[in-house]
């Protein structure tokens, strides 16, 4: 045995000599406790590994002092000549944490008798700047919301009940705590406070004032200071997830869709924690982010829920914007998937079988570019290939609603999501050529599958014109995206021209005519369900605004050269995949009514952006 180096081993723990740690093995001290077992046995030379000495962490209250230096520069170079303003910073004193106090009063979460002109303490936990000069400022409350706009207390409790009661069974991302109050989620989730209380909102000014402080938030927050937290990807799925409310002001829908996929990215939500992919791997590490990205250490139900959601949110936007992109599935998804699927949860079933169908939904969006946009279906072959696209769809699709429980089987939000796919996959039937170029049993299945899109139209239109007022108020945004993909095809199966093919029977079926007035309608009386307050803006509701989009529509439909007339054209068109009377319509947007030419019917309804020409 060779000798070591003289210096005592002070255990086996941490204190690996070079050669055990170069073998990644574990290193026993031996009798002499100089030389490790595997050395001695070995016959090696025991050299103890060198000690690094670690970097003394930075102090907290070091970390903050700087950050609040540099808030109180900032503060006096943006207002040098501000009384108020100076005489706050000369008075300016740090408390500790457990001497602060709330100022959540019994009247409401902002106080009436505050004054714009006084400077309100400054919490050194927050260390960022207000979004927007205002006057109802709380040192409990990290953002300071615009004076008028903040909820009273029983307004926010409303709200929540509301949020909970309404928006949640259509999307459930999220399960509250039971005897979770307004005033527990604002301190605990202040920005997914606030966009809860802006899509709640039933006062116009106010819903529009907190969507622009909203955005305010998001830009400065994870953009200037990079910060990446739990709150801000909750607060972003709620306001994507019922972004018809907000669409009015300006287009955020890709914007902010790509910010949840970020957020998913950077919190490392898409792949196992550290201590999963030790387990797995066999091998332990250690991973460092910056510090003002929260990544999660362990991985809840709560975040699996999460990361679940944001794929079902962002892939089904995608399916309906060509310029959108989704969360990319992963095999850790489906972990989450199972994982959810263990609780036996009927809220998280839900949104598991929801995440299923949209899974199909994809392979059909994707199918159906690939057709269009890389080619047109007419050319010799893809016959064979549009058929094997909706065989294969379809036997996906089975396998999923095999899997539904039978509990579930009457949701509507399942339901709507459901013959909403069938819809996208029988549709490829219609770029298939018509009878008169095709083989009987080639013809015999494209009308087969067509009469199966025509009646997962009608389905559709079904569960949602028979849903009361209260779930129009709750639908999310999706739901709308749904309906231009319904709608459409219903139109080009109403102006299909095969001599096998029988329009007048779509028009008997389903009329798109009758079809919109009853939207208008239950759009009526949605409005009157959740009471708006009136205002002094001029501002119209969501609903409003939807209806008048309904009568744009059904305006346009009338419009249209021979839609409501009966088909008398059997001739034989090969390229019936494109528009009818193509040579007086050159795109969908030519010859739509000029009030729909606008950021809000285009990101809310999406009508006609995937399709051709459009």
């Amino acid at each position: 045995m060779v000798g070591s180096t003289g210096t005592e081993r002070q255990g086996p723990y941490g204190r690996a000599c070079l050669n055990c740690a170069r073998a990644k093995t574990k290193c026993n001290s031996g009798s002499d406790h100089r030389v490790c077992e595997r050395c001695g046995r070995l016959k090696k030379e025991c050299i103890p590994a060198p000690i690094k000495r670690r970097q003394k962490p930075r102090v907290t209250a070091e970390r903050l002092e700087q950050r609040l230096d540099g808030l109180v520069s900032l503060l006096k170079t943006i207002s040098p000549n501000n009384p108020a303003v100076e005489n706050a910073l000369n008075s300016f004193t740090v408390q500790a944490p457990n001497s602060r106090t709330s100022n959540f009063h019994s009247t409401g979460f902002n106080s009436s008798e505050s004054n714009s002109n006084e400077a309100a303490s400054i919490d050194p936990d927050l260390g960022h700047l207000p979004p927007t000069p205002a006057s109802s400022a709380t040192a409990s409350y990290p953002y300071t919301l615009p004076e008028g706009t903040e909820p009273t207390m029983e307004e926010a409790e409303r709200y929540l009940q509301s949020f909970q009661s309404r928006n949640l069974p259509h999307f459930p991302f999220i399960q509250f705590r039971s005897g979770m109050t307004a005033h527990q989620l604002r301190q605990e989730r202040p920005f997914f406070w606030l966009c809860i209380m802006t899509i709640s909102s039933t006062v116009i000014h106010r819903q529009i004032t907190l969507g622009k402080v909203i955005r305010e938030v998001a830009a400065r927050e994870l953009v200037v200071e990079g910060k990446r937290n739990l709150d801000l990807l909750l607060g972003l799925v709620c306001f994507v997830g019922w972004g018809q409310y907000q669409i009015r002001c300006a287009p955020f829908m890709a914007l902010f869709s790509h910010l949840i996929i970020s957020l998913v990215v950077d919190l490392e939500l898409h792949k196992p924690t550290v201590e999963e992919a030790s387990h797995i791997f066999g091998v332990e590490y250690e991973t460092r982010h910056h510090d003002m990205m929260e990544v999660p250490v362990n991985r809840t139900i709560e975040q699996r829920r999460l990361v679940i959601a944001c794929y079902l949110l962002t892939s089904t936007l995608s399916s309906s914007h060509k310029k959108l992109e989704g969360v990319v599935w992963c095999p850790y998804l489906d972990q989450c998937l199972s994982k959810l699927e263990e609780r036996k949860d009927p809220s998280d079933e839900l949104l598991i079988n929801q995440v299923r169908l949209q899974r199909v939904m994809h392979n059909a969006a994707e199918a159906y570019i690939q057709m269009i946009r890389d080619g047109k279906p007419s050319l010799p072959g893809n016959s064979t290939i549009i058929m094997l696209y909706i065989q294969t769809l379809k036997s996906q699709l089975a396998e999923v609603k095999n899997k539904i429980p039978s509990h579930l089987a009457e949701n509507r939000a399942l339901n709507l999501q459901i013959f909403g796919a069938e819809v996208m996959v029988y549709e490829l039937a219609i770029y298939l050529p018509n009878s008169g170029f095709n083989s009987i049993e080639s013809s015999l299945s494209r009308i087969e599958s067509l009469h199966h899109c025509l009646n997962s139209i009608n389905s559709w239109f079904d569960v949602l014109l028979n849903s009361s007022a209260s779930y129009f108020i709750g639908f999310p945004l999706p739901v709308w995206k749904q309906f231009g993909g319904v709608l459409f095809p219903l139109y080009r199966l109403t102006v299909l021209k095969d001599p096998a093919w029988d329009t007048d029977m779509v028009r008997r079926t389903c009329s798109p005519g009758r079809i919109l007035d009853l939207l208008g309608r239950s759009l009526k009386e949605a409005e009157v369900e959740a009471a708006w307050e009136k205002d002094s803006s001029n501002s119209e509701n969501i609903f409003t605004c939807s209806e008048k989009v309904m009568k744009m529509i059904k305006a346009w439909f009338d419009r249209l050269p021979g839609f409501n007339a009966p088909n008398t054209n059997n001739s034989n068109n090969s390229d019936n995949y494109l528009i009818p009377e193509a040579n007086h319509m050159t795109s969908i947007s030519a010859f739509m009514p000029m009030e729909m030419d606008d950021i809000w019917s285009q990101d809310f309804m999406g009508l006609w952006d995937i399709y051709p020409n459009s």
